[in-house]
């Protein structure tokens, strides 16, 4: 049988951020110690799993990890509220969701939005500018044929726009 291993309290394991408060019984064979983590939480530990370096903490170094990991793949452009961001996501959608209400007549024909912009909302913003943006124009796809892409999107006004329909065309 393993020799049970004790530990003094205030004990703080190297390269964690557990502090013994209590050694606690064995079970079936193994040592437990009671340990404050250093966000506040009590946790009974299994002193193996400590030693091997597989428990380092409480659990919350772990989460503190993935929300790090969160927060360097979510770095946000800080444009979300901008026009530009509405006129991309509705892009988006009805070029590549059958259930919005013009699916039918974009990503139901072949209308799409390049792959540049589809994953990058800067991308599109800094070649909306380019094209000529300014707030109160609307996008208009200089060849109806094509998707939106570098070099077929340019602003126009809305009067402008509407000239550019199927249903003004059949007139």
């Amino acid at each position: 049988m393993p020799q049970r291993i004790l530990y003094d309290i205030g004990y703080r394991f190297p390269g964690t951020r557990l502090t013994v408060l209590e050694n606690l019984p064995p079970r079936k064979r193994n040592s437990y110690a009671l340990c404050l983590c250093d966000c506040g939480r009590e946790i009974a530990i299994l002193i193996a799993r400590v030693k091997n370096g597989n428990t380092k903490s409480c659990g919350c170094l772990a989460t503190e990890k993935k929300r790090e990991v969160a927060r360097e793949k979510n770095i946000t452009h800080g444009l979300s509220g901008h026009s530009l961001y509405f006129i991309w996501k509705s892009i988006k959608s009805r070029c590549g969701n059958s259930k919005d209400k013009d699916y039918k007549w974009y990503g139901g024909r072949g209308i799409r939005l390049c792959n540049e912009w589809q994953k990058n909302f800067q991308a599109f913003f800094d070649a909306s500018i380019k094209a000529g943006w300014r707030e109160g124009l609307q996008i208009d796809r200089i060849d109806n044929d094509k998707g939106y892409e570098p070099g077929n999107i340019h602003f126009v006004t809305s009067k402008e726009n509407n000239r550019n329909k199927r249903s003004a065309a059949i007139l």
